[in-house]
């Protein structure tokens, strides 16, 4: 269903829901839920589930970690990379720049 509203048939019409959610988010908690925004957090969700989300909270990755690493294709890679940001203590540059 999220596919047909986001991408294929009804694009038009997710975009519309995408662009009012961030303008209500806005208006109810401030700066910082731009359209932009709620597309990665659309993708993280895409990207990654629950459990994935808490293992990654609990080796203190960052939400710029996250939106860094659900942009790589692969499960296993995106896997070894959340590994090495935890093992290496990774900052967000050098996950950047060995992932690219």
């Amino acid at each position: 269903m999220k596919e047909d509203i986001l991408h294929n048939k009804r694009a038009e019409y997710g975009k519309q829901v995408v662009k009012q959610l961030a303008e209500k988010l806005t208006h109810h908690y401030g700066s910082g839920w731009s359209h932009k925004k709620i597309l990665h957090c659309l993708r993280a969700a895409e990207t990654f589930s629950q459990e994935d989300i808490a293992s990654a909270a609990r080796r203190q990755l960052t939400w710029t970690h996250l939106k860094t690493i659900m942009y790589i294709s692969a499960p296993l890679e995106r896997q070894f990379y959340i590994e090495m940001c935890y093992i290496e203590h990774w900052d967000t540059r050098t996950l950047t720049d060995n992932s690219s």
